[in-house]
């Protein structure tokens, strides 16, 4: 039965990539958010497999989550593998050395805006479900594949409502995000980070710049860049986590917006940032050392005014690596790739937070092809022989932890 999937899978190799270049190619960026085209030509590929279960849930026009199943012999349980539609912006255009939109493949890999983050995993996804089918294997579960709007820009068209909806029910999960950094699947993400996103906003003087220099003015632009740089300097966050031992990331000024226009002394100045939280640490408790510490700054400088906005707050979530979907999924990585992926914490967030908080499903952060150090970023791939790979990996944890086809440990 392995070995028939695996063929399966190979045969279909020229298949995979025609529609990893096909999904590459229909444009889903994040911002303006319009899954409308993707998701379409995703149930559109699902029925050609024979994938007819097919389910779309949508909050809002133009964000559609897709949600197809691949029925087993019993109800449960049921292994969910999770993927989102929507991609960054491509930014510069001048940044990239080919079209962001071509799906062209160089050197092996398929190139182009989203490729690796994460429209290969969605493929992988898709090629994995065929490939059972056409096997003609009955599951003692079933599969539950989640191809969801939105989680780009926090997921409120996406993951977290159908997660509130209780749309989504399962006994373990998957999401494809790309796991590699510097070499394909070398990390099995059982964590990923939380995220505190707030804005600072400085308030100052606004008047004409000709007479700033008589009496009091107070430049908002320089109050804020000034806050920033003592906060980069003696703002500390200590929590460490065994899968985190550098602790917590600290990102300030992702964005920087003020001023009015030359000739003004800027009245308002706002700094977005961000905090990647490590396991053990929440959004609350590090929001009040961030509100802390500007109150301390506030109480050595009367000029500096600033308030604090939250954006969006989400906590770091866990998987034991004694669930056996994670088990499971060492035993597949095994047999397909020949090595074992180190069990690491991915360095970001993404929808196993809705699935691990919200829906107590046990879920694998990032296991995926394509390396995330590669994702937001000009001049995007994957290579083909992840994606391929990942379908495989993808089949057979299906096997394992469903238990049609037991994998041996340690292959």
């Amino acid at each position: 039965m392995i070995e028939k999937v695996l063929r399966i899978i190979d045969s279909k190799r020229d298949e995979v990539v025609e529609f990893t270049q096909s999904l590459v190619r229909t444009r889903s960026e994040n911002p303006p958010g319009n899954e409308s085209a993707i998701a379409a030509l995703i149930v559109k590929k699902l029925k050609e497999y024979g994938i007819d279960q097919i389910e779309i849930r949508e909050k809002v026009r133009d964000r559609p989550n897709v949600i197809a199943l691949v029925k087993g012999q019993k109800e449960r349980p049921i292994l969910l593998y999770n993927g989102h539609m929507d991609t960054k912006p491509p930014g510069d255009l001048a940044s990239w050395r080919f079209d962001p939109f071509s799906g062209d493949i160089r050197k092996g890999a398929i190139c182009g805006l989203g490729a690796a983050d994460m429209k290969g995993g969605l493929a992988a996804m898709v090629m994995s479900a065929a490939a059972m089918m056409e096997a003609n294997i009955r599951l003692k579960g079933s599969v539950l594949l989640t191809f969801v709007a939105d989680e780009e820009n926090g997921s409120i068209n996406g993951s977290r409502w159908l997660v509130d909806r209780e749309y989504i029910k399962a006994d373990a999960g998957l999401v494809a995000e790309p796991s590699g950094i510097d070499e394909s699947f070398e990390y099995l993400n059982i964590a990923s980070m939380g995220i505190l996103a707030f804005d600072i906003i400085a308030h100052g003087t606004q008047m004409h710049s000709g007479v700033s220099n008589r009496g009091r003015c107070v430049n908002a632009c320089l109050k804020l860049s000034e806050l920033l740089v003592t906060m980069s300097r003696e703002f500390r966050l200590d929590q460490t986590h065994q899968l985190y031992p550098k602790g917590p990331i600290m990102n300030l000024g992702a964005l920087m917006n003020g001023g009015v226009q030359y000739g003004v002394v800027p009245g308002t100045c706002t700094a977005g940032n961000d905090i990647r939280l490590v396991v053990g640490m929440t959004s609350k408790e590090t929001e009040q050392a961030v509100r802390a510490f500007i109150k301390r700054l506030k109480e050595r400088d009367p000029d500096l005014a600033v308030e604090i906005q939250v954006k969006a707050a989400y906590e770091p979530v866990e998987t034991s690596p004694e669930e056996s979907v994670v088990r499971s999924t060492v035993k597949a990585a095994q047999r397909v790739l020949n090595f074992t992926p180190k069990l690491a914490g991915m360095t970001a967030t993404d929808d196993a937070s809705f699935f691990i908080r919200g829906a107590g499903i046990p879920t694998i952060p990032a296991f995926g092809p394509g390396l995330a150090s590669c994702a937001h970023k000009p001049n995007e791939t994957v290579k083909i022989k992840d994606v391929v790979d990942a379908a495989k990996i993808y089949s057979l944890l299906a096997l394992d932890y469903l238990g049609a086809a037991r994998l041996p440990a340690d292959h």
